[in-house]
């Protein structure tokens, strides 16, 4: 296997698998959240729900507001939902159910901890740690000019995730194949397989084995856990490098050229 077809077909399949994913689960609850926020960026409107005296920090990733734990900002007043901010929350996704996750305060959008940030996602919760490098400090007189920024940045930013996406695990996924490329070859050497195995020689080989186990574990795999209703834990330590390893090896015994018979004299 080349090691250009092997790439292609990776990058092909983290496409197809990425972008489809992201504009049909992803895409419409981040507009319908940033539809939201664009009634803030109108002066005119009654801002009665963000309070004049309302700061928001980010320092060092650490987030905090000068209201007492937790409170809402409420973003949709017809549906009581919003931004909660809670310094006192517990960054364990296990530890929110729909049942509990602050009923009677509002319906929160998001939740921010005191260095996380909490959100529900197909009947679970998503965690996310704060940026440690970035700070600043949002007041009710920043939002006519820093909202329509920030949604416009956040549009962008969010339909181009795919794209970069891609390119960023299969940036990852072609480094990682390096380990299975030396580890086949040095195998091969060792069993004097192929004598004259090298990192490069086996590379396409392995990327394309490996590509077979990421789409196994992404197909396959949750399309059992969905038709199930359950989570497929199968604990296998090293299981790719033990695959790929031993069908590379089977693959250059059964195309390994035998050595020409010697002349006679």
């Amino acid at each position: 296997m080349k090691t250009k077809t092997s790439i292609l077909i990776l990058t092909f399949f983290l496409l197809i698998y990425f972008v489809p994913n992201h504009l049909i689960h992803t895409l419409p609850s981040l507009n319908h959240i940033l539809s939201l926020a664009g009634q803030y960026a109108n002066p005119n409107l009654s801002d009665s729900s963000y309070p004049d005296d309302l700061v928001i920090a980010l320092n060092q990733g650490n987030l905090s507001i000068n209201r007492p734990s937790p409170f809402c900002l409420i973003l949709d007043p017809k549906t009581n939902s919003g931004l909660v901010f809670d310094q006192n929350a517990s960054p364990d996704p296990s530890s929110y159910t729909s049942n509990n996750f602050y009923p009677n305060l509002c319906r929160p959008f998001f939740l921010f901890g005191k260095n996380f940030i909490v959100y529900p996602q197909d009947q679970t919760f998503i965690v996310i740690q704060n940026p440690s490098f970035y700070n600043f400090s949002l007041k009710k007189s920043d939002l006519p000019k820093l909202i329509p920024f920030l949604i416009k940045v956040s549009r962008i930013v969010f339909y181009t995730i795919p794209f970069w996406g891609t390119f960023l695990a299969l940036l990852f996924l072609l480094l990682n194949n390096y380990w299975y490329a030396f580890i086949a070859s040095t195998a091969s050497k060792i069993f004097k397989i192929d004598t004259t195995a090298s990192i490069k020689k086996y590379y396409g080989l392995t990327l394309f084995l490996f590509t077979l186990l990421i789409i196994f574990d992404l197909v396959i795999i949750a399309a059992l856990e969905t038709i199930f209703s359950t989570k497929i834990i199968y604990p296998f330590p090293l299981r790719n490098t033990i695959l790929i390893t031993v069908y590379t090896l089977y693959r250059q015994s059964k195309t390994k050229t035998p050595p020409p018979p010697p002349i006679s004299s």
